[in-house]
């Protein structure tokens, strides 16, 4: 198949494996909390390391900026938005 083909075709891959971290932690928060965090991820003003920073002191969950980014971009395992 062409280049031309291939873009005309469409992406064929479909995520796998489990669902991001952000995801999971999105799902794992009390609804307020949860909402706390779907604003920041939504807010350009936080920087991915910020909020990472801030689920590791307040939540005490392991995570890092990259994930953060990764979420925000859509290029993680979680269903395409």
């Amino acid at each position: 198949m062409s280049l031309a083909g291939a873009l005309q075709a469409g992406p064929t891959s479909t995520r796998r494996g489990p669902r991001c971290s952000v995801h999971t932690l999105l799902r794992s928060l009390p609804n307020v909390e949860s909402r706390a965090l779907a604003t920041m991820l939504d807010d350009n003003g936080w920087l991915g390391s910020d909020i990472a920073k801030v689920i590791r002191s307040e939540v005490g969950v392991t995570i890092s900026g990259t994930t953060i980014q990764r979420h925000r971009r859509g290029d993680c395992s979680c269903e395409p938005v």
